[in-house]
């Protein structure tokens, strides 16, 4: 992971486990998920995964509910706000 933040930026699409499902559940081509209990293993895998996500990301957006126009103008808002930040360090 040092290699990846020091590399580049890192944003963690953050959504609710039951946005993940809606998103994933007619997916076929995800053999992690290719199981009966396709929610909850969704939902143990973003338990499991989630404090790694934001420990590692640079930028966090809440995806959920949003289409991907509505998240690209919030990814270009907050790269933009984290810009404007580290000029204004030096």
């Amino acid at each position: 992971m040092k290699i990846i933040n020091g590399n580049s930026l890192v944003i963690y699409l953050e959504v609710s486990p039951q946005e993940a499902f809606k998103r994933l559940r007619n997916m076929e081509d995800r053999p992690l998920i290719k199981v009966r209990e396709r929610k909850q293993k969704i939902e143990d895998m973003l338990k499991a995964r989630k404090h790694l996500y934001r420990k590692y990301a640079d930028i966090i957006i809440n995806a959920d509910g949003f289409g991907s126009e509505e998240v690209v103008k919030k990814i270009l808002k907050k790269i933009k706000y984290k810009n404007l930040n580290e000029v204004n360090k030096c």
